[in-house]
């Protein structure tokens, strides 16, 4: 191949900004943030699945354990996802015997997903594996490294939701207590 491309690999010159890119997208903060949770992801993957749960479900029970039931549009709304994605959730959890379906009694067109007992031990296991993912996150960063990244993913968040048609998901969320100070 000859031409502008042919040096080094024959796709980008030996010296310019192909040379250059792997290096340089490693070291930008979104790089970082978005190997830090793919790899944050994958590790909890790993956990729920030791006890019989996908991502995703661990929360939906979450969610459940702060109603007496919600509806699916409710679901949805919360967690921000299409109600689809609540749906088929939702039925999996049910043939688990972590969720169950029943109608309003003010209103049977209306139904409501509420936490079985065997839902609610399984968020209690849930906690277990979070608190390992902080015991584990606790040996790689001391108590003022673990505060700061914190404040800073907080900021960073907000700042992002003020640019994003998402800027309305980060309106009611509570600040972290002592998280204001330096430390």
């Amino acid at each position: 191949m000859n031409g502008a491309g042919s040096a080094g690999t024959g796709v980008f010159p030996a010296s310019g900004c192909g040379a250059d890119m792997k290096h340089s997208s490693q070291k930008t903060v979104g790089q970082q943030l978005m190997l830090a949770s793919r790899l944050y992801r994958a590790r909890m993957a790993e956990l729920l699945t030791e006890i019989g749960i996908f991502p995703g479900q661990e929360v939906v029970l979450q969610a459940l354990a702060e109603t007496e039931g919600a509806t699916m549009g409710e679901l949805s709304r919360a967690l921000r996802v299409r109600p689809p994605t609540v749906s088929k959730t939702v039925t999996r959890l049910a043939a688990q015997g972590l969720v169950e379906r029943h109608s309003r009694e003010d209103d049977a067109r209306i139904v409501l997903v509420s936490l079985t007992k065997d839902g609610r031990a399984k968020l209690e296991r849930i906690a277990e594996l979070i608190g390992r993912m902080e015991e584990e996150i606790d040996d790689i960063l001391d108590d003022k490294d673990a505060k700061r990244l914190r404040k800073l993913l907080r900021r960073l968040s907000k700042g992002m939701a003020k640019h994003s048609q998402h800027a309305s998901e980060l309106e009611n969320e509570p600040d972290i207590p002592g998280d204001d100070e330096e430390g």
